[in-house]
């Protein structure tokens, strides 16, 4: 027998990037207005929770969370292929969490236990 004892390696998680944390923000944006919004609205709400004026948000932050809406809108994300739907159709500005993820407990990347 050995003496050799074996521990649990331990993994390091991986931090979530900046697209992924703001694509967290704009689901849970959205179930809290019920599912589906105006962008404006959302990135409104985003804004405000951040500190920032909600009627005037910082062009820098307004133009990441659009960019990182559409990465969601075309590749999923947090662990759903199908995360965002413009109801509309392409060029509206009402966003809605699709079927899967709006009745999904969405996990904030960032403090998750897996990734």
């Amino acid at each position: 027998m050995s003496d050799v004892v074996a521990f649990p390696r331990r993994t390091r998680r991986r931090k979530p990037t900046i697209a992924e944390a703001l694509v967290f923000e704009i689901a849970r944006s959205l179930q809290a207005y019920g599912g589906q919004a105006h962008r404006d609205m959302v990135i409104g709400d985003i804004a405000r929770r951040a500190g920032f004026d909600h009627r005037n948000p910082p062009h820098d932050l307004r133009e990441d969370l659009i960019s990182a809406f559409d990465q969601g809108l075309a590749q999923g994300g947090l662990g759903h292929t199908h995360l965002f739907v413009l109801p509309f159709g392409p060029g509206s500005h009402r966003w809605r969490l699709a079927d899967e993820a709006a009745a999904a407990n969405l996990e904030d990347p960032r403090f998750g236990d897996t990734g």
